[in-house]
């Protein structure tokens, strides 16, 4: 099982070394979206501390932080719900969380939710397993935020930001049912991008959409 990512290509050897900088400097704004069994006990909050091997190709995290991972989160309630992809016919609870990384270790964002007692939808290694059907593990990477200006790379640009937004495709949550899942998880992705700080008119406009 995977998730998504946003894959961000260079056009030569002198841009790709710029980006790779921005990225080592944290320059670069990121924000990812998880769908979790259970009730978060916070409305917000940070994961901090750093990240061990554990088995089978596990990581975890420790009270140490010498090389601490980063990560801010914020949550909502989605309610509970029922459905192909949420459990079956026995309602069950689901909340939304936005995750906005300042590290980026293996592996990270899966170990901060499990930290937070939310483990990831599908996320059998992180203690997210028993959903059906197990598709894929429900976390999105939603937004990108890149300074082009800060990074060098705004020479011959006509725009001094490179801003990407996808909105989560959940829908599977709702498999089996007649609701919209974009109609629930975009308003609520909204509202926490935007008490994380984040402009959603300036994502909403660098949103992609699919080929025809």
């Amino acid at each position: 099982l995977a998730s998504d990512e946003v894959l961000l290509l260079a056009k030569d050897a002198e841009a790709a070394g710029l980006v790779s900088r921005a990225f080592r400097k944290r320059s670069v704004t990121k924000y990812y979206c998880a769908v979790s069994a259970g009730k978060a006990k916070k409305k917000q909050g940070r994961v901090e501390g750093d990240m061990v091997r554990a088995r089978r190709g596990a990581w975890k995290l420790t009270r140490e932080k010498e090389d601490p991972a980063k990560t801010e989160y914020w949550t909502a309630g989605l309610g509970h719900m029922c459905g192909g992809g949420a459990g079956g016919s026995t309602p069950v609870p689901r909340t939304f969380i936005l995750f906005h990384p300042w590290t980026g270790r293996t592996h990270q964002l899966r170990v901060a939710a499990k930290s937070m007692g939310l483990p990831i939808i599908a996320d059998a290694a992180y203690g997210g397993g028993g959903e059906a059907p197990p598709r894929r593990i429900f976390l999105h990477a939603a937004a990108m935020h890149l300074d082009l200006v800060e990074a060098g790379l705004a020479a011959g640009a006509k725009e001094k930001y490179l801003t990407v937004f996808s909105p989560p495709p959940f829908d599977y949550l709702w498999d089996g049912d007649d609701t919209d899942g974009d109609k629930i998880c975009l308003p609520v992705l909204r509202r926490l991008l935007e008490k994380s700080g984040a402009d959603f008119a300036v994502l909403e406009s660098a949103r992609l959409t699919e080929e025809p």
